[in-house]
């Protein structure tokens, strides 16, 4: 390892076991449907458990429609309703809109992934529950498909920063790696860790993911 990465990893790890540390375990299932002319829909729900996965935490929707472009090019855009559960006793709902960009090269067996996401708050409850600071937040992920195998791998780094003020100002990095297990074309299995770090922020916290997802693609709806 070069000298120079070998002390940006050592300055995150050092900082993790300063901050504030959460295990949490999200859990995702999610249905896909292609449309004509290149569109497809989707709906997702997730919920996340949080406090040494002890609480519930979050309970999020998503609806989404995407238009591919080209085989490299694709656009987004979703509405999600989020409910938290800060305290036992109470909760709070908030909406959000997200608007995607993805570019998606291909090499022989391996897919990359680049996202470009805006989002119009800043995805936290506390203190400002309420306020619009819009964020945007980039996303690398390579995806390898393991040859006369329903298995997958991938990795993916992620990086969010305001879109208002401090425009390169990091507020969170998001490391996650997944497996996951086609049981057949239209249902899929996932499971994977994400190390979830702050950066600039009051009570900064990271969080120790384990995720679990499941896909349902109906397939192409507009075929007979």
């Amino acid at each position: 390892m070069r000298p120079g990465l070998l002390i940006i990893a050592l300055l995150i790890v050092s900082q993790a076991f300063c901050q504030q540390k959460d295990f949490q375990v999200w859990t995702e299932a999610e249905i896909t449907a292609g449309l004509k002319h290149g569109f497809s829909i989707s709906f997702e729900n997730e919920k996340r458990f949080i406090n040494n996965s002890s609480l519930f935490g979050r309970n999020q929707s998503d609806i989404g429609i995407d238009y591919e472009i080209s085989n490299l090019l694709s656009v987004g855009v979703a509405y999600r309703y989020i409910f938290y559960y800060p305290f036992s006793h109470v909760t709070y709902g908030k909406s959000r809109w997200v608007a995607d960009l993805y570019y998606k090269p291909r090499y022989k067996r391996w897919r990359f992934n680049t996202r470009l996401r805006l989002v119009n708050d800043n995805e936290q409850f506390s203190p400002n529950l309420f306020s619009l600071r819009p964020l945007h937040r980039e996303r690398f992920k390579a995806t390898y498909n393991v040859r006369k195998s329903p298995l997958r791998f991938s990795g993916a780094v992620e990086t969010y920063f305001p879109l208002s003020q401090n425009l390169f100002e990091l507020r969170k990095l998001r490391l996650t790696t997944e497996i996951q297990y086609r049981l057949s074309k239209t249902h899929r299995f996932g499971l994977g860790f994400t190390f979830d770090k702050e950066f600039n922020q009051r009570n900064a916290m990271n969080a120790f993911i384990i995720q679990t997802s499941y896909t349902f693609n109906l397939g192409n709806l507009s075929e007979e």
